[in-house]
């Protein structure tokens, strides 16, 4: 496949060139794909261009399509699969679920050396509510959070006296004091509004299991 769009609850998949292809053999692969994987297609020939060829997969397929598709395709491609279907499908499929949900998660922002990217964290997201993640660069632990105020939120993580107060035993402030900042990347997975926060946090904890999250 050349690529993909996912437009109006469907996912349009074109072939580069179809020299090689004709319609009725695109006819064989979408009754392949109902009979063998459950997963409904219809055929598009471009009006314009005769030589291209699209395979529309319905949005009622999409979970039977990431059943074939997730443990092989390029994970950058992951953009396209609908996102409670993936969830779905990762949490079935333990065997490949964690690297493939870790890997497939794309941050808005990344400071790829915390220590150094200190003040543009906390300048970045003056006034921002969202979802954000720690990330140890060597060992590949994390932390996921959020917060209704990502720049105060930031600003004491890079306080000594808060992450030090006994107070506040969390793992990821003690990874923190342990490590220092520069082994670690810091990710704004999302920004969302303030009463969505729990939502979305729960579902990230959910699907990315942060090791410094839990004991």
């Amino acid at each position: 496949m050349q690529t993909g769009v996912k437009e109006n609850e469907v996912l349009t998949l074109s072939l580069r060139e179809t020299n090689f292809i004709n319609i009725s053999e695109f006819n064989l692969i979408k009754e392949a794909l109902l009979n063998k994987y459950n997963i409904e297609s219809d055929i598009m020939l471009n009006r314009k261009y005769e030589s291209k060829i699209s395979i529309i997969i319905k949005n009622s397929s999409f979970l039977n399509l990431s059943k074939i598709i997730a443990p092989h395709m390029p994970l950058e491609f992951s953009f396209l699969l609908n996102k409670d279907s993936l969830s779905s499908f990762l949490k079935s499929n333990k065997n490949i679920s964690d690297k493939f949900a870790s890997e497939s998660i794309y941050p808005i922002k990344i400071y790829e050396n915390a220590d150094i990217c200190k003040d543009l964290a906390i300048k970045d997201n003056a006034d921002k509510s969202g979802i954000y993640r720690w990330t140890h660069i060597y060992n590949g632990k994390s932390y996921l959070g959020s917060s209704s105020n990502l720049k105060k939120r930031f600003s004491n993580y890079y306080n000594y006296n808060y992450i030090s107060d006994p107070k506040k035993n969390m793992l990821i402030n003690k990874a923190l004091l342990n490590n220092g900042y520069s082994v670690f990347r810091l990710e704004i997975l999302e920004y969302c509004e303030k009463e969505l926060l729990i939502d979305r946090e729960q579902y990230y904890l959910d699907l990315l299991k942060p090791e410094y999250n839990f004991l």
